[in-house]
């Protein structure tokens, strides 16, 4: 009868597999070119292997970069939008304007109030947001960086890789963590205060667990006991950032839809314009308009992109945590399989979000 860790090997051949055909079916030719020059840097201790933590953490600090970089692209075209609302209609002139789903677009309209009205509003309006979104989700992403971390330590772990020292990538993951902790300490102006954030716990637990595996890591005896005595951890702090991305992107999609009719309407106005804008003025309004629309686009990739992550974050701990208990049937090479499927799927959902650095023109 074929064990039980060896059915566990099998479904991770399979899962691998699977993973692998849907990345290149998928993933786009920029993603998947990242992904082969991740894999193939290791070449030099094992072909098409990712046999050391140090891929993920590469994968994960290239994720870090490529989305605060996109963030702050996004943020950029969100902003102009916004000034170009202001320009086109005093009315939008307020901290978070009340914009009309079906503006005035008749060419005899007035300026004031053909896109925005004062409050109270009416039902034909929603309030736009001008929040920048790379304050709100920069915690997530350095949380989510950090588990991506522990996820190379546990597999060195399993591998029992003594030669590795087992706290350096938890060393990079504690001071995710707290970078984290202090940003969520300091956001309280926003709508949801941060005693009420739940990635504030997430937080603690995280700098708490990785704390104390820091303590344990002098062996990977110790280090694989320290894991498992808390097998319920990862799921814990995983679950209020998947939420809260959830939540931003229903928020997104919304404000999305509202900017886009905003950005519409003042591109129109330009254009349509008697006597007819210049030529320059036309350009301008038609290059704004589609910065505005690449950009709504590229920011619905990124929740798909994050959440994809932690859940290769959520899969990795619960699969490699079968293997932290002494004993079994599986060989050393079999465990070091395992590990090297494992940290691909890191690479993988991390690669994809440091390719949204790519995402939207001008980047």
């Amino acid at each position: 009868m074929i064990s039980k860790e060896l059915e566990a090997l099998a479904g991770y051949r399979s899962s691998h597999f699977l993973v692998m055909a849907r990345l290149r079916a998928n993933f786009p030719r920029a993603v998947a070119a990242i992904v082969a020059v991740s894999l193939l840097s290791g070449c030099a201790r094992n072909q098409l292997g990712i046999e050391n933590a140090g891929m993920v953490q590469r994968a994960t600090s290239a994720a870090a970069t490529g989305a605060e970089a996109f963030l702050d692209r996004v943020d950029q075209v969100r902003e102009e939008t916004t000034i170009a609302l202001v320009v086109a209609d005093p009315a939008c002139g307020q901290i978070a304007p009340e914009v009309r789903t079906q503006p005035d677009l008749r060419s005899d309209a007035p300026d004031l109030g053909a896109l925005c009205v004062k409050t109270p509003r009416p039902d034909s309006a929603r309030r736009l947001s001008t929040a920048a979104l790379t304050p709100e989700l920069e915690p997530t992403l350095r949380l989510a960086q950090a588990l991506g971390a522990y996820g190379a330590t546990l597999a060195n772990a399993v591998e029992d890789r003594e030669e590795e020292d087992p706290a350096a990538p938890l060393l990079d993951a504690l001071t995710l963590a707290k970078a984290a902790q202090t940003t969520l300490a300091g956001a309280g102006s926003g709508p949801v205060p941060a005693q009420n954030d739940p990635r504030v716990k997430a937080a603690a637990d995280l700098v708490n667990f990785v704390g104390g595996l820091i303590k344990e890591a002098s062996t990977v005896k110790r280090l694989r006991a320290a894991i498992a005595e808390q097998p319920d951890i990862v799921p814990a702090i995983v679950d209020p950032l998947e939420r809260q991305i959830q939540g931003w992107e229903r928020a997104r999609r919304g404000d999305a839809g509202l900017r886009l009719v905003a950005a519409g309407f003042v591109s129109s106005r330009v254009i349509e314009r008697t006597p007819p804008a210049s030529g320059a003025d036309r350009r301008a309004a038609l290059t704004s308009f589609y910065a505005t629309r690449d950009a709504l686009a590229a920011e619905a990739r990124f929740a798909p992109a994050v959440l994809q992550a932690l859940h290769a974050v959520r899969e990795t701990d619960a699969d490699l945590r079968r293997l932290l208990s002494p004993g079994g049937r599986l060989t050393k090479s079999e465990r070091r399989r395992v590990a090297r499927l494992n940290r691909e799927r890191l690479v993988a959902a991390f690669t994809r979000v440091a390719a949204l650095a790519t995402a939207i023109r001008g980047a």
